[in-house]
C-alpha cells in the first residue's frame, strides 16, 4: 500500500483506575473524600494516521489537566509511539467529580492519580493503534433544548448564580460518525455545551456525570462505537435543575439518566441525518496568542465580598472560600517577590481540519457561550465544533460586557485558578481574532489547493 495515500483509523476507551479514598476536584464545599464510584471515568482516543502521519485525539473524564502535565503526557506519548507532540490533543470532559489532575481551590493536583491517568493513556493508545482500519465521516447538527440554562443573572445590582432563562445558551448539537467500510460506527464525537454539574455537591462518588448515560444511550444501539464527549462553550451555562423557589440545586441519577436520554436520542436521529463528508483531509493546526492580566482589576476584587453576601443562592461554604483566597493572596506574594508582576501568559490553541466543510477548535479555557457561538458565526466553515477544557486551562474568559456586573467568574475564579488576576476585558476578543484569522488562514489554503488541483 502507498503510505502516502493511507488514511486509517482506531478509537478505543479505558477506565482510568482511581484509588479511594479521594478528594473530587470541581466544588469547593466538597471536601471530603470519595470512597465509591457512581460510575466509572474513562479514556478515549481516536489514533489516525493520515497520509504517513499520525494524529491522536484523547478524550479525558476530569475537570481539566495542567497544562504542564499536559506537556509530560504529550512527552511521554512522543517517545513511545514516535509522534510529534503537535500532532496530539488532549482534551476533558470537565466533570466535577473525578480527582484532581489541576490544582484548583483548596485541593493539590493528585500525583497518584496522574500516574494512573497517564499509564491508562498509554494503555488505550496501544488498544486504538491496534484496531486501525478504514473509514469514512458522516456529519450532522442538530438542536437540544430544555436541558440547560444559563446561570448569570443580576440580582440586587450584581451578577449571581441563578437561573436566566433570558440569556443566552448555545443549544446546537454537532455530531460526527467515523464509520468502517462496511458503514458501522468507529466512533462519535458528540459537541455539546454544558457544565457536568449534574451531581449534588453533597454526593461524595466518583462521576463523569451526564456524559457516562449519553454514552450508555448509543451503546444500547451501537454497543461497539466509542462515544467522544467533547463540551464546548459552557463556562456560563449549567444543567437546568432547580427547586420549588426556582434556585439551582443538586441532582441525583435520575437527572443524569435524563440528560444522557435527551443527548442520546438526539444524537442516534442525527444518525440518520448525517451527511458524508469527503476527502477527508485530518491535518492539525496549532497556534499561541498572549492574553494580558488586569491588576488594577485584581486590587478592585481582590477584598471581594461577593461570596459571604450570596453565599445562600451560590451553594459555596464562604468559609473556604476564604480560606482559598488567603492561601491565593500568599502564593502571589511569592510570585511577585521571586518574577515581578508578569504582564501577559500564552494561550496556545488547535483547530482540527477534517474536510473543507468541518473543523473542531480545541481551547484550554472555560470560555463563554457567546465566544462559541461568535466563532461558529464567522468561521469561513459550514460546521465549526469548539471543544473547550483542552491541553490544559486559564480558567474562565468571560465576555467585554460581562465584567460590568462581575459575579463569581470575574471577581473570584482566577483565584481559584491560582491565576496571578483577572485577565483583560477584551480578552475574548483577542482570542476570538486568533482563532478566526486562523480559521480563514486554513480555508484560504484549502481554496488554494482547490484551484491549484
Amino acid at each position: 500500500m502507498n503510505m502516502r495515500k493511507r488514511q486509517i483509523i482506531g478509537a478505543s476507551s479505558v477506565p482510568i483506575p482511581v484509588d479511594t479514598p479521594v478528594y473530587l476536584a470541581g466544588h469547593i464545599n466538597r471536601n471530603k473524600p470519595a470512597y465509591d464510584f457512581l460510575d466509572p471515568l474513562q479514556v478515549h482516543v481516536l489514533y489516525g494516521e493520515f497520509n504517513a502521519e499520525m494524529l491522536l485525539l484523547i478524550s479525558v473524564d476530569v475537570l481539566e489537566i495542567d497544562s504542564d502535565i499536559v506537556k509530560e503526557i504529550k512527552k511521554n506519548i512522543s517517545k513511545r509511539f514516535d509522534v510529534n507532540p503537535e500532532s496530539i490533543i488532549i482534551t476533558c470532559t470537565h466533570t466535577h467529580t473525578a480527582p484532581a489532575a489541576i490544582e484548583v481551590g483548596l485541593l493539590p493536583i493528585n500525583r497518584k492519580f496522574i500516574e494512573s491517568l497517564t499509564s491508562t493513556i498509554i494503555k488505550a493508545i496501544y488498544k486504538a493503534r491496534s484496531g486501525t482500519k478504514s473509514f469514512s465521516c458522516r456529519m450532522a447538527t442538530t438542536t437540544v433544548s430544555g436541558i440547560g440554562i444559563n446561570r448569570r443573572k443580576i440580582i440586587d445590582g450584581r451578577i449571581m448564580m441563578a437561573p436566566n432563562s433570558d440569556k443566552l445558551i448555545d443549544s446546537q448539537l454537532h455530531v460526527l460518525w467515523v464509520l468502517d467500510e462496511k458503514q458501522k460506527p468507529i466512533a462519535v464525537l458528540v459537541n455539546y455545551s454544558m457544565h457536568p454539574t449534574t451531581i449534588d455537591v453533597n454526593t461524595y462518588k466518583i462521576s463523569s456525570d451526564y456524559p457516562h448515560y449519553l454514552r450508555q444511550v448509543i451503546h444500547e444501539i451501537f454497543p461497539e462505537c466509542e462515544v467522544f464527549f467533547l463540551n464546548g462553550a459552557c463556562g456560563d451555562v449549567r444543567p437546568n435543575i432547580v427547586d420549588k423557589n426556582g434556585d439551582f440545586c443538586g441532582g441525583d441519577v435520575l437527572d443524569l439518566e435524563l440528560i444522557g436520554q435527551a443527548l442520546g436520542k438526539k444524537v442516534l436521529g442525527s444518525w440518520y441525518l448525517s451527511k458524508e463528508i469527503s476527502p477527508l483531509k485530518f491535518k492539525l493546526y496549532n497556534k499561541t496568542i498572549r492574553i494580558f492580566y488586569d491588576y488594577k482589576l485584581r486590587d478592585q476584587t481582590e477584598n471581594s465580598h461577593l461570596t459571604r453576601a450570596y453565599a445562600p443562592k451560590t451553594q459555596i461554604n464562604p468559609d473556604l472560600m476564604e480560606k482559598m483566597e488567603v492561601r491565593w493572596r500568599k502564593k502571589i506574594i511569592y510570585l511577585e517577590k521571586s518574577s515581578g508582576r508578569i504582564r501577559s501568559i500564552p494561550f496556545y490553541f488547535q483547530i482540527l481540519l477534517i474536510n473543507r466543510l468541518v473543523v473542531i477548535v480545541f481551547l484550554p479555557a472555560e470560555i463563554f457561550t457567546e465566544i462559541g457561538l461568535r466563532i461558529k458565526k464567522n468561521s469561513p466553515f459550514q460546521y465549526t465544533l469548539i471543544s473547550a477544557y483542552s491541553d490544559g486551562s486559564v480558567g474562565y474568559i468571560p465576555m467585554k460586557e460581562d465584567y460590568e456586573y462581575g459575579g463569581y467568574e470575574v471577581e473570584q475564579a482566577y483565584k481559584v485558578y491560582g491565576e496571578r488576576a483577572p485577565f483583560e476585558c477584551n480578552t475574548a476578543d483577542r482570542i476570538c481574532d486568533g482563532v478566526l484569522g486562523l480559521l480563514k488562514e486554513i480555508n484560504c489554503q484549502l481554496l488554494e489547493d482547490l484551484s491549484d488541483g
